[in-house]
């Protein structure tokens, strides 16, 4: 594909932030982008999640699967928006730069030398590895911001959502930029983060330690995914509270409340009550502080520097889009938010400018894969083995009573098949005896 004019989207609202050398994008110029790697389709990722995809409306000239660029972001996105992808993510999840004044190395094994030497005229030694920096002259950070953002609201679906996850240093004026470009009235949370302290312990304090950071989520309108119902987005009750819930004859927990009265010292014995659902839990609020570590523990850490833990997004993702959307992350990192799109069964389009970030992703997704492909072979397995054990189908079954017939469920006790009579004319057309079709077939 040789280059081509793109036309961004103009900001919608205000305030305005305003810095020396600001320059709202009005086109971009989209060259070919160094696409990298092709996470497998999903019928051969093996994420039976993901078979709902509605790959129809993907673009024809990219790849189906979760896709790797390597390369600025800013051309990724322009290369994106050249090639189809205009107003088609539903979720962006975006952890840019803070700002921060600070180089973010790595430590890598070396071979044969004992010591870790110092390069001269280097700050860092050869045991590590620059993986960004984020040391910015001026307004730089803001004008370098402000473009990628009009880039991804361009490339944003009408019921999408974005999330841009940053801290105290520069919150507060990615907020103003993102009333800009959305709107004020596209405001829906300031996620509060509270993870583990950072700076803690050094005896001597000119400031309180860091322990917390924010996730900005914006809509591109009034109508976006929102799954309250979702494992991932709720959390136990307090023990204050399940410690002083009252069961009714029904089984029911509830909470003892007030009178409905206006006057609190009333004498009334009746009270309004408020049921919960023990099991389900409560759907979480907007300062998070069940997810305390900063660093990813176990097997999903890879050394990357800031790397998040994959419980963070997973939360958001499972919150904010459905199986078969598309994810979106240009600030890809070490792998995570595509790590967490893929075993959710989600689509991804991840891309950083730096290499380590890509072979770190690429080889991350590799094990996802390999993981999911091992999880489905053993599903299958014991589908078959069940499927094993059914005796075989009469020659006849007898004629059901009205439209349709039942029978027992041999993976149910509770459900019985329920089946259009024409469907048991003959055992040959009924090859049905499986969880699978228990799943879809009965009542």
């Amino acid at each position: 594909m040789s280059k081509k004019e793109i036309h961004v989207a103009k900001a919608k609202g205000r305030p305005m932030l305003t810095w020396v050398g600001k320059k709202p994008l009005a086109r971009v110029t989209a060259f070919p982008a160094q696409h990298i790697e092709t996470v497998p389709a999903p019928q051969a990722a093996a994420s039976a999640t993901l078979g709902t995809a509605d790959w129809p409306t993907w673009p024809r000239n990219l790849p189906q699967g979760g896709l790797l660029y390597h390369g600025d972001n800013k051309e990724v996105l322009a290369h994106l928006l050249a090639n189809g992808m205009r107003g088609q993510v539903k979720l962006i999840y975006i952890d840019p730069p803070f700002d921060s004044g600070a180089d973010y190395v790595r430590k890598v094994q070396l071979r044969g030398p004992t010591t870790d030497p110092r390069v001269e005229g280097e700050d860092y030694t050869l045991g590590e590895q620059v993986q960004y920096s984020d040391i910015w002259a001026n307004d730089n950070y803001l004008q370098f911001m402000y473009e990628r953002l009009q880039l991804l609201c361009t490339l944003l679906a009408d019921d999408g959502v974005i999330c841009v996850h940053c801290d105290h240093n520069v919150s507060y004026m990615i907020r103003c930029i993102l009333d800009e470009l959305f709107g004020k009235e596209r405001f829906i949370n300031e996620v509060v983060w509270q993870h583990a302290v950072i700076g803690a312990g050094r005896g001597i304090y000119v400031r309180l330690p860091k322990a917390h950071e924010t996730v900005l989520v914006y809509s591109k309108s009034q109508k976006y995914t929102f799954n309250t119902d979702q494992k991932d987005v709720r959390v136990p009750y307090k023990d204050r509270i399940t410690e002083n819930l009252t069961q009714d004859d029904r089984g029911w927990y509830y909470t003892r409340g007030r009178t409905g009265t206006d006057n609190p010292w009333s004498k009334d014995p009746r009270y309004l009550r408020t049921y919960v659902d023990v099991e389900k839990g409560k759907l979480v609020h907007d300062a998070w502080d069940d997810i305390t570590t900063y660093r990813a523990q176990g097997a999903e850490y890879v050394g990357y520097p800031t790397q998040k833990p994959e419980q963070l997004i997973r939360r958001f993702v499972s919150l904010l889009s459905n199986p078969g959307d598309l994810v979106l992350d240009c600030f890809i990192g070490s792998g995570t938010t595509a790590a967490v799109a893929q075993k959710l069964g989600r689509r991804w389009i991840g891309c950083d400018i730096n290499k380590g970030a890509i072979q770190t992703t690429a080889k991350r997704l590799q094990g996802v894969i390999a993981e999911q492909a091992e999880k489905l072979a053993t599903a299958r397995q014991g589908e078959l083995v069940a499927a094993a054990d059914v005796p075989p189908c009469p020659a006849s079954w007898p004629s059901p009573p009205g439209a349709s017939m039942t029978t027992t469920c041999k993976f149910s006790t509770t459900k019985r098949w329920n089946w259009p009579a024409s469907t048991w004319a003959s055992c040959a057309v009924a090859p049905i005896h499986s969880s699978t079709a228990c799943a879809a077939r009965c009542w």
